[in-house]
Protein backbone atom coordinates (compact mmCIF):
# COMPACT_ATOMS: atom_id res chain seq x y z
CA UNK A 1 0.00 0.00 0.00
CA UNK A 2 1.75 3.14 -1.21
CA UNK A 3 -1.19 5.57 -1.22
CA UNK A 4 0.06 8.68 0.59
CA UNK A 5 -3.39 9.98 1.52
CA UNK A 6 -4.39 6.68 3.11
CA UNK A 7 -1.00 6.42 4.81
CA UNK A 8 -1.73 9.73 6.57
CA UNK A 9 -5.16 8.44 7.61
CA UNK A 10 -3.75 5.20 9.05
CA UNK A 11 -0.90 7.07 10.74
CA UNK A 12 -3.34 9.47 12.38
CA UNK A 13 -5.56 6.58 13.54
CA UNK A 14 -2.50 4.70 14.79
CA UNK A 15 -1.38 7.57 17.03
CA UNK A 16 -4.97 8.09 18.21
CA UNK A 17 -5.16 4.46 19.36
CA UNK A 18 -1.76 4.73 21.06
CA UNK A 19 -2.99 7.83 22.87
CA UNK A 20 -6.20 6.12 23.99
CA UNK A 21 -4.20 3.03 25.02
CA UNK A 22 -2.92 4.81 28.14
CA UNK A 23 -6.27 4.17 29.82
CA UNK A 24 -6.12 0.45 29.00
CA UNK A 25 -2.50 0.23 30.09
CA UNK A 26 -3.28 2.01 33.35
CA UNK A 27 -6.15 -0.42 33.98
CA UNK A 28 -3.99 -3.50 33.30
CA UNK A 29 -1.13 -2.29 35.49
CA UNK A 30 -3.60 -1.36 38.20
CA UNK A 31 -4.96 -4.91 38.07
CA UNK A 32 -1.53 -6.20 39.04
CA UNK A 33 0.05 -7.05 35.68
CA UNK A 34 3.75 -6.09 35.56
CA UNK A 35 4.79 -3.77 32.69
CA UNK A 36 6.92 -6.32 30.81
CA UNK A 37 4.37 -9.09 31.40
CA UNK A 38 1.76 -6.84 29.81
CA UNK A 39 4.01 -6.45 26.77
CA UNK A 40 4.55 -10.24 26.70
CA UNK A 41 0.83 -11.04 26.71
CA UNK A 42 0.12 -8.41 24.06
CA UNK A 43 2.48 -10.21 21.68
CA UNK A 44 1.31 -13.69 22.67
CA UNK A 45 -2.11 -12.60 21.41
CA UNK A 46 -1.15 -10.69 18.29
CA UNK A 47 1.73 -12.71 16.79
CA UNK A 48 -0.40 -15.68 15.58
CA UNK A 49 -2.82 -13.22 13.94
CA UNK A 50 0.01 -11.36 12.19
CA UNK A 51 1.56 -14.62 10.94
CA UNK A 52 -1.78 -15.63 9.39
CA UNK A 53 -2.09 -12.19 7.74
CA UNK A 54 1.46 -12.51 6.42
CA UNK A 55 0.74 -15.94 4.93
CA UNK A 56 -2.37 -14.68 3.15
CA UNK A 57 -1.06 -11.31 1.93
CA UNK A 58 2.67 -11.69 1.26
CA UNK A 59 3.87 -13.67 -1.74
CA UNK A 60 7.64 -13.38 -1.23
CA UNK A 61 8.20 -14.25 2.45
CA UNK A 62 11.92 -15.00 2.49
CA UNK A 63 14.25 -12.57 4.27
CA UNK A 64 17.88 -12.72 3.20
CA UNK A 65 20.47 -13.80 5.76
CA UNK A 66 22.23 -10.46 5.47
CA UNK A 67 19.10 -8.65 6.61
CA UNK A 68 18.20 -11.01 9.45
CA UNK A 69 20.41 -9.19 11.98
CA UNK A 70 18.85 -5.84 11.04
CA UNK A 71 15.38 -7.36 11.51
CA UNK A 72 16.27 -8.72 14.96
CA UNK A 73 17.86 -5.40 15.95
CA UNK A 74 14.85 -3.37 14.80
CA UNK A 75 12.51 -5.57 16.83
CA UNK A 76 14.73 -5.59 19.91
CA UNK A 77 15.09 -1.80 19.83
CA UNK A 78 11.51 -0.97 18.83
CA UNK A 79 9.69 -3.31 21.21
CA UNK A 80 11.75 -4.98 23.94
CA UNK A 81 14.16 -2.19 24.85
CA UNK A 82 11.56 0.52 24.19
CA UNK A 83 9.05 -1.08 26.57
CA UNK A 84 11.75 -1.68 29.18
CA UNK A 85 13.11 1.87 29.14
CA UNK A 86 9.77 3.65 28.97
CA UNK A 87 7.81 1.49 31.42
CA UNK A 88 10.65 1.35 33.94
CA UNK A 89 11.31 5.06 33.54
CA UNK A 90 7.67 5.83 34.30
CA UNK A 91 8.20 4.38 37.77
CA UNK A 92 10.77 7.10 38.54
CA UNK A 93 9.51 10.18 36.73
CA UNK A 94 6.29 12.04 36.03
CA UNK A 95 3.96 11.56 33.07
CA UNK A 96 4.57 15.19 32.08
CA UNK A 97 8.33 14.68 32.03
CA UNK A 98 7.96 11.50 29.97
CA UNK A 99 5.62 13.14 27.44
CA UNK A 100 7.98 16.05 26.87
CA UNK A 101 11.03 13.79 26.56
CA UNK A 102 9.28 11.48 24.08
CA UNK A 103 8.31 14.57 22.07
CA UNK A 104 11.99 15.00 21.17
CA UNK A 105 11.91 11.89 18.93
CA UNK A 106 11.28 13.92 15.71
CA UNK A 107 14.18 16.27 16.54
CA UNK A 108 16.50 13.31 17.23
CA UNK A 109 15.39 11.65 13.97
CA UNK A 110 16.10 14.81 11.99
CA UNK A 111 19.52 15.17 13.63
CA UNK A 112 20.50 11.54 12.97
CA UNK A 113 19.40 11.82 9.33
CA UNK A 114 21.34 15.05 8.88
CA UNK A 115 24.53 13.95 10.68
CA UNK A 116 24.88 10.27 9.80
CA UNK A 117 22.98 10.01 6.49
CA UNK A 118 23.96 13.48 5.21
CA UNK A 119 20.34 14.28 4.43
CA UNK A 120 19.47 17.91 3.69
CA UNK A 121 16.99 19.01 6.30
CA UNK A 122 15.01 22.12 5.40
CA UNK A 123 14.60 24.98 7.90
CA UNK A 124 10.82 24.37 7.83
CA UNK A 125 11.35 20.84 9.09
CA UNK A 126 13.48 22.01 12.00
CA UNK A 127 10.88 24.64 12.87
CA UNK A 128 8.05 22.12 12.56
CA UNK A 129 9.77 19.58 14.81
CA UNK A 130 10.50 22.27 17.42
CA UNK A 131 6.88 23.48 17.30
CA UNK A 132 5.59 19.96 17.87
CA UNK A 133 7.73 19.69 21.01
CA UNK A 134 6.43 23.06 22.22
CA UNK A 135 2.88 21.91 21.54
CA UNK A 136 3.39 18.81 23.68
CA UNK A 137 4.66 21.05 26.50
CA UNK A 138 1.37 22.97 26.34
CA UNK A 139 -0.76 19.82 26.18
CA UNK A 140 0.75 18.11 29.21
CA UNK A 141 0.76 21.35 31.23
CA UNK A 142 3.37 22.64 33.63
CA UNK A 143 3.81 19.57 35.79
CA UNK A 144 7.49 19.12 35.01
CA UNK A 145 10.02 18.10 37.61
CA UNK A 146 13.52 17.82 36.19
CA UNK A 147 15.19 17.43 39.58
CA UNK A 148 17.59 14.86 40.98
CA UNK A 149 14.62 12.79 42.15
CA UNK A 150 13.46 12.23 38.57
CA UNK A 151 16.90 12.05 36.91
CA UNK A 152 17.02 8.25 36.65
CA UNK A 153 13.48 8.06 35.27
CA UNK A 154 14.14 10.87 32.79
CA UNK A 155 17.28 9.16 31.52
CA UNK A 156 15.45 5.85 31.12
CA UNK A 157 12.63 7.50 29.12
CA UNK A 158 15.23 9.26 26.97
CA UNK A 159 16.81 5.83 26.41
CA UNK A 160 13.41 4.74 25.11
CA UNK A 161 13.47 7.65 22.65
CA UNK A 162 16.88 6.58 21.38
CA UNK A 163 15.75 2.98 20.89
CA UNK A 164 12.65 4.14 19.00
CA UNK A 165 14.77 6.21 16.60
CA UNK A 166 17.01 3.17 16.08
CA UNK A 167 13.88 1.13 15.31
CA UNK A 168 12.70 3.73 12.77
CA UNK A 169 16.02 3.81 10.93
CA UNK A 170 16.50 0.02 10.94
CA UNK A 171 12.94 -0.50 9.70
CA UNK A 172 13.47 2.04 6.92
CA UNK A 173 16.44 0.05 5.67
CA UNK A 174 14.39 -3.16 5.60
CA UNK A 175 11.42 -1.52 3.91
CA UNK A 176 13.50 -0.63 0.89
CA UNK A 177 13.47 -4.34 -0.01
CA UNK A 178 10.54 -6.02 1.78
CA UNK A 179 6.78 -5.81 2.16
CA UNK A 180 5.60 -3.85 5.23
CA UNK A 181 3.30 -6.68 6.37
CA UNK A 182 6.22 -9.15 6.26
CA UNK A 183 8.46 -6.84 8.31
CA UNK A 184 5.77 -6.13 10.91
CA UNK A 185 4.96 -9.82 11.32
CA UNK A 186 8.58 -10.92 11.68
CA UNK A 187 9.47 -8.03 14.01
CA UNK A 188 6.55 -9.00 16.23
CA UNK A 189 7.64 -12.65 16.28
CA UNK A 190 11.16 -11.68 17.32
CA UNK A 191 9.70 -9.33 19.94
CA UNK A 192 7.67 -12.17 21.44
CA UNK A 193 10.75 -14.39 21.68
CA UNK A 194 12.75 -11.65 23.43
CA UNK A 195 9.86 -10.91 25.83
CA UNK A 196 9.49 -14.53 26.99
CA UNK A 197 12.20 -14.25 29.71
CA UNK A 198 10.52 -11.14 31.12
CA UNK A 199 7.10 -12.78 31.11
CA UNK A 200 8.35 -15.95 32.81
CA UNK A 201 10.31 -13.95 35.41
CA UNK A 202 7.05 -12.27 36.48
CA UNK A 203 4.97 -15.45 36.28
CA UNK A 204 4.45 -15.85 40.03
CA UNK A 205 3.07 -12.35 40.22
CA UNK A 206 0.54 -12.71 37.40
CA UNK A 207 -2.93 -11.63 38.56
CA UNK A 208 -6.15 -13.54 37.96
CA UNK A 209 -7.30 -12.81 34.41
CA UNK A 210 -10.83 -11.52 34.82
CA UNK A 211 -12.88 -10.92 31.67
CA UNK A 212 -12.33 -7.12 31.80
CA UNK A 213 -8.55 -7.55 32.17
CA UNK A 214 -8.40 -10.18 29.42
CA UNK A 215 -10.44 -7.93 27.14
CA UNK A 216 -8.17 -4.94 27.73
CA UNK A 217 -5.00 -6.96 27.14
CA UNK A 218 -6.51 -8.45 23.95
CA UNK A 219 -7.46 -4.99 22.67
CA UNK A 220 -3.98 -3.64 23.43
CA UNK A 221 -2.43 -6.58 21.63
CA UNK A 222 -4.64 -6.75 18.54
CA UNK A 223 -5.05 -3.00 18.04
CA UNK A 224 -2.03 -1.23 19.53
CA UNK A 225 0.62 -3.92 18.91
CA UNK A 226 -0.98 -5.41 15.79
CA UNK A 227 -3.00 -3.02 13.64
CA UNK A 228 -1.04 0.05 14.73
CA UNK A 229 2.35 -1.47 13.92
CA UNK A 230 1.05 -2.63 10.53
CA UNK A 231 -0.12 0.92 9.76
CA UNK A 232 2.99 2.51 11.25
CA UNK A 233 5.48 0.38 9.31
CA UNK A 234 3.53 0.97 6.11
CA UNK A 235 3.65 4.72 6.83
CA UNK A 236 7.44 4.55 7.25
CA UNK A 237 7.61 2.93 3.82
CA UNK A 238 5.23 5.43 2.24
CA UNK A 239 5.96 8.73 4.01
CA UNK A 240 9.48 8.39 5.40
CA UNK A 241 10.84 8.35 8.94
CA UNK A 242 10.79 12.09 9.65
CA UNK A 243 7.10 12.61 8.89
CA UNK A 244 6.17 9.43 10.74
CA UNK A 245 8.21 10.34 13.82
CA UNK A 246 6.69 13.81 14.19
CA UNK A 247 3.19 12.33 14.18
CA UNK A 248 4.08 10.66 17.50
CA UNK A 249 3.50 14.01 19.15
CA UNK A 250 -0.22 13.53 18.57
CA UNK A 251 -0.13 10.71 21.16
CA UNK A 252 -0.27 12.97 24.25
CA UNK A 253 -3.09 14.94 22.60
CA UNK A 254 -5.22 11.82 22.29
CA UNK A 255 -4.17 10.72 25.77
CA UNK A 256 -5.61 13.97 27.13
CA UNK A 257 -8.76 13.57 24.98
CA UNK A 258 -9.27 10.02 26.27
CA UNK A 259 -8.86 11.19 29.86
CA UNK A 260 -11.47 13.88 29.18
CA UNK A 261 -13.94 11.42 27.65
CA UNK A 262 -13.54 8.46 29.96
CA UNK A 263 -12.06 9.84 33.20
CA UNK A 264 -14.03 13.10 33.11
CA UNK A 265 -10.88 15.21 33.34
CA UNK A 266 -11.23 18.82 32.16
CA UNK A 267 -9.73 19.93 28.85
CA UNK A 268 -8.16 23.37 29.17
CA UNK A 269 -7.81 26.12 26.59
CA UNK A 270 -4.03 25.79 26.90
CA UNK A 271 -4.24 22.12 25.96
CA UNK A 272 -6.39 22.92 22.93
CA UNK A 273 -3.83 25.54 21.90
CA UNK A 274 -1.08 22.94 22.33
CA UNK A 275 -2.92 20.58 20.00
CA UNK A 276 -3.08 23.30 17.33
CA UNK A 277 0.65 24.02 17.75
CA UNK A 278 1.44 20.32 17.30
CA UNK A 279 -0.75 20.21 14.19
CA UNK A 280 1.09 23.26 12.80
CA UNK A 281 4.46 21.65 13.45
CA UNK A 282 3.44 18.39 11.80
CA UNK A 283 2.09 20.29 8.79
CA UNK A 284 5.41 22.13 8.34
CA UNK A 285 7.39 18.87 8.48
CA UNK A 286 5.00 17.22 6.03
CA UNK A 287 4.99 19.97 3.40
CA UNK A 288 8.76 20.47 3.47
CA UNK A 289 10.06 17.25 1.90
CA UNK A 290 13.61 16.17 2.62
CA UNK A 291 16.00 15.51 -0.24
CA UNK A 292 17.07 11.93 0.14
CA UNK A 293 20.71 10.97 -0.22
CA UNK A 294 21.49 8.20 -2.63
CA UNK A 295 20.93 4.77 -1.12
CA UNK A 296 18.76 5.98 1.74
CA UNK A 297 15.03 5.56 1.36
CA UNK A 298 12.84 8.57 1.97
CA UNK A 299 9.36 8.79 0.43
Amino acid sequence: MRNRAMAFVWLFLCNALWGFSFIGTKFALGAGLAPMSLAFFRYVIVVPVLLVIEKKMVKERKIEKGDALTLVASSFFGVTLYYFFENTGMLYTTASNASLIVATVPVITLAVDAIFFKARVSPLQWVGAALSVAGVALVVGGGYNFSRETLVGNMLVFGGCATWVAYLLASRKLLIKYDSVLITSRQSLVALLTLIPFGLADMRGWPDFTWPLAGVVAALGLLCSGACYLWYVDAIQTLGTVTVSVFLNFVPVFAVVSATLFLKEELSTLQLAGGLVILTGITLVTIAPMRAVKGVYEA
